[in-house]
């Protein structure tokens, strides 16, 4: 299964997988009110998480068989999850991957219609995910160039041309040729 340009948020329970699987998650949102109701759970299956931003959430799954990369981790706990680089986490996340960002710089605001599809978590002036991915290491999950965001806003956005942000959000303003609204992917 794969998703792309969703958003989790507070009682929709996050991803559940059970059942041996591969799950592949891109461009993607979840907010939870706390760790334990938001994320994803792949105890039977693979996962492999890119370009997401996750808030009050748990990440869980086999040792070595989730993957997360590119993405943005606030108040998160995460059992069994691996690195597979540029990942970005708040100080109080001990078990999860990435480098410690002295500011994540997420909007205050949390979900709220910044252009496109879905609510998105929008990136402040000032934080460490803005440009922290290279050119080069911006790739879906097929291993060809990323080149939108959640909101399907261009990656790079217009203030950095030579990188992409960390997460589901590239930082600016969305611009034209956002697709309308659609129904989120059932499960």
């Amino acid at each position: 299964m794969n998703l792309s340009g969703d958003t989790f948020s507070h009682n929709s329970g996050g991803i559940y997988l059970e059942k041996s699987s591969t799950l592949g998650v891109i461009n993607s949102t979840f907010l939870g009110a706390s760790q334990a109701l938001e994320g994803i759970n792949a105890v039977a299956s693979s996962a492999n998480v890119t370009f997401s931003t996750f808030e009050y959430s748990a990440l869980s799954g086999l040792p070595s068989m989730f993957g997360l990369s590119s993405s943005l981790l606030f108040s998160v706990a995460c059992t069994n999850v691996k690195d597979d680089s540029n990942n970005l986490k708040g100080s109080s996340e001990p078990a999860c991957p990435g480098n410690i960002a002295n500011e994540l710089g997420l909007s205050l605001l949390l979900l709220q219609d910044n252009g496109g599809p879905t609510p998105t978590i929008a990136l402040v002036t000032g934080s460490d995910a803005i440009g922290a991915i290279s050119i080069g290491d911006c790739v879906d999950l097929s291993n060809k160039k990323l080149t939108i965001d959640q909101r399907n806003a261009p990656r790079p956005g217009p203030n950095n041309p030579g990188s992409r942000d960390t997460g589901a959000f590239e930082f600016g303003p969305a611009t034209t040729g956002l697709i309308p609204p659609h129904t989120p992917t059932p499960f």
